[in-house]
């Protein structure tokens, strides 16, 4: 009978863990498209200061990506996922790094922006 209760305290401890991450992902989805999309913005209008703002933020994209990755590997590391909960998290890693590569793509543009200075786009 214990065993049976550890169990699903265990299951759902995992599926709580996992729906962190799962939200952490998300978050992070939406603010690296902000990001982009500001980027975007301030290179079409020429608008240096949100350029700036994007270049600035990068370090909290940096930081969530470090955030998830050291959740799913404590995921890992404390809880041995079954192989198909296990390449749900090394996806969500993955995920995330290939996200903090497009974050790293709008501060580029954003310091495009930032060296243009007044000139036009075109």
């Amino acid at each position: 009978m214990e065993s049976a209760d550890l169990s699903q305290h265990t299951s759902r401890r995992f599926n709580e863990d996992m729906e962190r991450v799962t939200t952490r992902v998300l978050q992070m989805g939406g603010f690296v498209e902000q990001q982009l999309q500001r980027a975007v913005n301030a290179l079409v209008d020429g608008n240096s200061a949100l350029g700036e703002e994007v270049a600035r933020d990068d370090y909290k994209v940096n930081q969530m990506e470090v955030e998830i990755d050291e959740e799913c590997g404590r995921i890992i590391a404390t809880r041995q996922p079954t192989a198909s909960d296990l390449r749900v998290i090394v996806a969500a890693m993955n995920l995330v790094n290939d996200m903090e590569r497009m974050a790293d793509h709008a501060t580029g543009i954003a310091k495009t922006v930032l060296r243009m200075g007044d000139e036009p786009l075109l």
